[in-house]
């Protein structure tokens, strides 16, 4: 189990992860809490958009860190 809480990121049009739903279970693994973050982007959408991926995780962190 994870003390930590968790930031899930997902692709708006994921073919093969289409809803929510499909992640929904990540907050079975932390007993802290669970951020459920959509972004633009199919199922590669870290590639796809690297730069939009990167100023999210800097605002999770920072969001940490304060």
């Amino acid at each position: 189990m994870i003390t930590q809480p968790l930031a899930v990121m997902r692709g708006e049009q994921d073919e093969l992860f289409p809803t929510i739903e499909y992640y929904e279970d990540w907050k079975l693994h932390t007993s802290n809490k669970t951020d459920y973050i959509s972004i633009e982007g199919g199922h590669l959408f870290s590639i796809q958009y690297p730069e939009k991926v990167a100023r999210i995780l800097t605002q999770v962190i920072n969001n940490i860190l304060n």
